[in-house]
């Protein structure tokens, strides 16, 4: 069943599904804190930027009072190369890719197969 059978069943959107769906890259132990109450679902949906445990179970060690999403995902991240540098805009992302490389994104829209225009990461 894909996600539009599940999305019809439950009664939500495609869109949610797969978001939800994207929470299977979050650590053990971030579910557990989230169950405990001490994350919310955005913030536990911003640790599935990346499917390295080690790695979410450090920024959530390093977390100050602030919590934002947006800071999740920026302390997730600070380690990546920019789009924008020199060296990543000579190579290129799908030279990068076909030798291999991953280059990790955030869907911020929905995808409407039904509809034309530029699916956003």
């Amino acid at each position: 069943m894909g996600s539009r059978g599940i999305a019809a069943r439950f009664g939500v959107t495609p869109h949610v599904v797969k978001q939800r769906l994207r929470l299977g890259a979050v650590s053990p132990n971030q579910m557990q804190v989230y169950r405990d109450g001490d994350l919310t679902l955005d913030q536990l949906m911003a640790f599935a930027i990346t499917q390295d445990h080690a790695r979410q179970e450090q920024v959530y060690e390093n977390l100050s009072y602030n919590r934002e999403p947006w800071i999740i995902r920026r302390d997730l991240t600070k380690t990546n190369v920019a789009a924008t540098d020199r060296p990543a805009v000579f190579i290129g992302a799908e030279a990068y890719t076909e030798a291999g490389g991953n280059i990790p994104a955030a869907l911020i829209t929905g995808i409407r197969s039904d509809l034309p225009g530029q699916i956003r990461e």
